[in-house]
């Protein structure tokens, strides 16, 4: 059996109802669903023949991010010395830089495993490559992604990624299809810090005849960068690691900072006339 609600609840009811007709309503509007970007590539690596293929895999919303990858070796390769490579990170970004938080990688070559953790407690200029390459991606189309000197580290190699504008690039005519535009190249250089057996300052230099190219081009519709060929010439033939198949979903918003929101305040009372 129900009960009838006592005195004390009836009044509680109804100085509330007074209340929300005197006092403003200042209550925050629900806010806009946070803009989101997610950006799928895959690249073919080649000297001669196919050495490998890389997917990688970025995602943006609400400030956040993650970043995967994986690397496998190709083609004859795989017979000969076999490799497999995963890696991921994950970060928030601050006022449109992405900032990580935390980066591991597993990998297989030949027989051999490895394992490699790294975690950021306090915001750094060293990055983990993935969120490094992402850098790249969340540059102002008015900007060229060569930023200079890229501190990075992958838990356990410390190593310098310097790329300088060097001109207009070129596109293959696959990736025009994609709709990219507007190539520019960058001249990309490697300079191990530390961890590595030989700690040579020409770093990739002595296998190279000439200096590594990065192309990177605008896809203008989501306003981002996408990396599209590395290559250079070395002691055997050409290098190239070049992208082969890209999709994009979102737009470039997902790197702002989003306005805080609004109050929703209630429309002007009319004056009743007595």
């Amino acid at each position: 059996m129900s009960q009838r609600p006592t005195r004390a609840v009836m009044g509680g009811l109804a100085l509330a109802a007074v209340a929300a007709t005197i006092a403003p309503d200042r209550a925050l509007s629900a806010p806009p669903p946070a803009p989101t970007l997610s950006v799928s590539t895959v690249y073919e690596g080649s000297l001669l023949i196919n050495l490998l293929e890389m997917r990688m895999h970025n995602h943006v919303a609400g400030q956040r991010f993650s970043n995967d990858v994986h690397v496998e070796s190709s083609g004859a390769v795989s017979f000969i010395r076999r490799f497999d490579i995963n890696a991921a990170s994950v970060g928030s970004f601050d006022h449109g830089r992405p900032v990580p938080a935390a980066y591991v990688q597993h990998s297989l070559e030949g027989r051999k495993r490895g394992s490699r953790t790294l975690v950021w407690r306090a915001p750094s200029a060293v990055m983990d490559p993935l969120t490094q390459g992402l850098r790249l991606t969340a540059t102002p189309l008015s900007s060229a992604p060569c930023p200079g000197v890229m501190r990075t580290s992958d838990g356990k190699q410390r190593y310098d990624l310097i790329l300088n504008y060097v001109g207009r690039g070129a596109l293959a005519p696959g990736q025009q299809g994609m709709g990219l535009t507007q190539p520019v190249q960058c001249r990309l250089d490697f300079r191990p810090v530390s961890g590595f057996k030989v700690n040579n300052q020409q770093g990739l230099r002595q296998f190279l005849r000439s200096d590594i190219r990065a192309t990177f081009a605008k896809a203008s519709g989501p306003g981002v960068w996408v990396a599209t060929d590395v290559s250079a010439d070395t002691m055997v033939g050409g290098l190239h690691l070049r992208l082969t198949s890209l999709a994009i979903q979102g737009s470039h918003a997902a790197f702002e900072t989003p306005a805080p929101p609004k109050p929703q305040l209630p429309p002007p009372r009319k004056a009743h006339r007595r």
